[in-house]
């Protein structure tokens, strides 16, 4: 059982693809979003959002990721690194509209903050997970043993199958190593990690291609090899989203996109994610195009913070960055 608690639009004309982030030693919560209203048609550049009351209200604190003329910075990895600092993957486009085409994937960003998101360090030299092109970092950063950083990049689905990876950082994001394929190698995309706390044990929850469902694999090894074990949610449900909840339970959020169910929803883990609870709805999204992208925090009262993008609602008809405060009930 769950109850909302409040709902707002938050972050008013951003397309945002929203990656949330909970201050290690307090209840502050970062947003780093995309600030252009498109889905990657036009320019725009990353920008990181506070909320100091749980997310009832966020202000601007710096841009991660300033695009260069032409160009967008859209896709997003982000999470913090041993010494608190704020790290950001990013990159996009070089869209032509006129050709209806977004063009080739630019470059991969690394940007870094120690103030909290106010300013930036930026890199723009960085040796992603492959010897691709086009890989796109996506979810959060997570710090593993021995200063090392974990973030996960995938391919799109052009001539080659769609593939998702993990990588190994030990420079703070400027490099990483040491990749591993999620999903059998094949058909991954977008994928969230969560670290179990436990030695080396991380669980992936990475949305196929071919019908756009959500796998989990586990790894025993901090990431160096992984094993899908089970599907967790049906076609066009994707992408998710991990959270591990106070009680131990892991939480995974997930956008569900087939027509007349259009929603943001959860399921809930009480073993490690070797099992999963009954789906249930946080909130219906009757008219909804464009959205999803699910993002879900725990402040130190057990208030869940979701973020989501939305193009249009029944009464608002702007993209926009929406928040959900809510709490559950466990069994």
């Amino acid at each position: 059982m769950i109850k909302i608690l409040h709902r707002y639009i938050a972050i008013d004309n951003v397309c945002a693809w929203p990656v949330l982030l909970k201050d290690p030693k307090s209840d502050d919560l970062y947003a780093i979003i995309h600030n252009s209203p498109s889905h990657g048609w036009h320019e725009g550049s990353l920008d990181c959002y506070k909320s100091e009351d749980g997310g009832h209200f966020w202000t601007k604190q710096g841009t991660p990721a300033p695009h260069d003329p032409g160009e967008n910075r859209i896709h997003i990895a982000a999470g913090w690194d041993h010494e608190n600092n704020m790290i950001v993957l990013s990159n996009g486009f070089k869209p032509d509209l006129e050709k209806k085409n977004r063009g080739i994937v630019r470059g991969i960003w690394c940007s870094s903050s120690s103030d909290f998101g106010k300013s930036w360090k930026l890199i723009r030299d960085v040796k992603g997970a492959i010897e691709v092109d086009d890989q796109i970092p996506f979810g959060r950063i997570h710090s593993l043993v021995d200063k090392q950083l974990i973030a996960t990049f995938y391919r799109p689905f052009s001539k080659e199958d769609s593939q998702t990876w993990s990588g190994i950082s030990t420079d703070r994001g400027k490099n990483w190593l040491n990749h591993t394929a999620l999903v059998n190698g094949k058909d991954g995309n977008e994928c969230c990690l969560l670290p179990l706390n436990e030695d080396c044990k991380i669980l992936a929850a990475t949305r196929t291609h071919m019908d756009h469902h959500v796998d989990i694999s586990r790894s025993l090894d901090s990431g160096k090899s992984w094993h899908t074990e089970q599907a967790v949610t049906l076609g066009m449900q994707h992408p998710a989203d991990l959270t591990k909840l106070k009680n131990g339970n892991i939480l995974l959020t997930y956008a569900i996109r087939n027509k007349g169910m259009t929603s943001i929803a959860f399921r809930r883990s009480i073993d490690h994610g070797k099992s999963w609870k009954s789906p249930g709805c946080i909130i219906d999204l009757p008219h909804a195009r464009d959205f999803g992208y699910p993002s879900t925090v725990q402040l130190s009262d057990e208030t869940l913070i979701t973020a989501y993008y939305l193009s249009n609602s029944e009464n608002h008809n702007r993209y926009h960055m929406g928040v959900v405060r809510w709490s559950i009930k466990y069994e």
